[in-house]
């Protein structure tokens, strides 16, 4: 429960997110930490729209919630993944095994139900954010002609022709950077 009327201890404990930060974990609920001082630190829920909060001291002991209370529902299932997600990062830094083999390893191990599998990304999305999460490179090809209408669905003629020699140019710029 995320109320400041009990007076049980929750059970803490710290994930690390996209960025190398530590993510505090309550009760299925993730945060992201707002600020630090000497004695304390505030962390607000990960959901923007949602004002809860924890407060915890110098030695990440918990000392109170705010008087928000969580405007959702924790997803188990989420924390979950993340934590899988997490687990395939370390591994692939780690271990010289194919990012496949351990992408489905970690999936046996996480006995995750049918249902929830059918929810998070298929591999070939994971592996595009493995390899990208430090290079940021596009995760879709961009036009390198004019006259190739496939990357223009609704028609390359809605563009001005200024418009299309930008677009080729970018597609070009980004073809030279990132190879395909």
């Amino acid at each position: 429960m995320s109320s400041s009327d009990t007076d049980e201890t929750p059970t803490i404990s710290f994930l690390i997110s996209n960025k190398k930060k530590r993510l505090l974990v309550i009760d299925g609920y993730i945060y992201q930490q707002n600020k630090s001082t000497a004695k304390v630190s505030y962390w607000l829920c990960e959901i923007k729209l949602c004002n809860a909060g924890v407060h915890l001291n110098s030695d990440d002991q918990f000392r109170k919630y705010t008087e928000n209370p969580h405007t959702h529902m924790p997803v188990p299932e989420r924390l979950e993944i993340r934590k899988m997600l997490t687990n395939i990062k370390s591994r692939v830094d780690r271990e010289a095994k194919a990012i496949g083999q351990i992408y489905h390893e970690e999936l046996l191990k996480a006995n995750l139900f049918s249902k929830l599998l059918l929810s998070i990304i298929n591999s070939f999305e994971i592996f595009d954010f493995i390899y990208r999460h430090g290079d940021r490179s596009p995760a879709f090809t961009y036009p390198n002609s004019i006259t190739n209408e496939f990357f223009w669905t609704n028609g390359f003629g809605q563009l001005t022709r200024r418009g299309q020699l930008q677009q080729v140019r970018l597609g070009q710029y980004f073809r030279e950077r990132y190879g395909e």
